[in-house]
């Protein structure tokens, strides 16, 4: 009996850590539109093209395959202020 309700007490805790697991990366990828800005080293008033160029050039001095020694995470940074800005722009890229 006490194994019966220790098992979905056991379940509901990993699902918990799971979830909690999950949103701390996506926290650490997360980030604001004055970062991601000033990640791609734009404006206020730049364009989608403006914000797709700014990528283009970023991310050839930190591609992972270019480079190695945490590029990658790098690369990943530049990726996320992209999709941000032309998400808030109503883009897709």
């Amino acid at each position: 009996m006490g194994l019966a309700l220790l098992l979905p007490l056991l379940l509901v805790a990993a699902i918990l850590l799971f979830r909690g697991r999950a949103r701390q990366r996506v926290r650490s990828l997360s980030m604001g539109e004055i970062e991601a800005r000033q990640l791609l080293g734009v404006g206020m008033t730049a364009t989608p093209a403006d914000i797709l160029a700014a990528h283009r050039q970023r991310i050839a001095a930190v591609h992972p395959d270019r480079q190695t020694r945490d590029r990658g995470a790098q690369a990943a940074r530049i990726n996320a202020a992209r999709d941000y800005l032309l998400a808030q722009l109503g883009q897709n890229h």
